[in-house]
């Protein structure tokens, strides 16, 4: 399942994802449920989004990944 992204992702996130101009970017699950580090991708929420860790996370999540669309 992807899920929406609820944070603007920077140019070079875009860049390595090689996003035209159409393209969308959502996240996907890796499978890993741990704490995340800063600047992973997690999902929360009552609605699933993706979200970027500010910084070290001390509560565990589902790690994400960004995928285009």
């Amino acid at each position: 399942m992807i899920y929406p992204t609820r944070e603007t992702l920077t140019r070079e996130e875009l860049k390595q994802l090689g996003v035209k101009k159409d393209d969308n970017v959502g996240a996907e699950r890796t499978g890993e449920f741990r704490p995340p580090k800063a600047g992973e991708w997690f999902l929360s929420g009552a609605i699933v989004g993706a979200y970027r860790a500010p910084n070290d996370l001390p509560t565990a999540y589902y790690i994400a990944r960004l995928v285009r669309t």
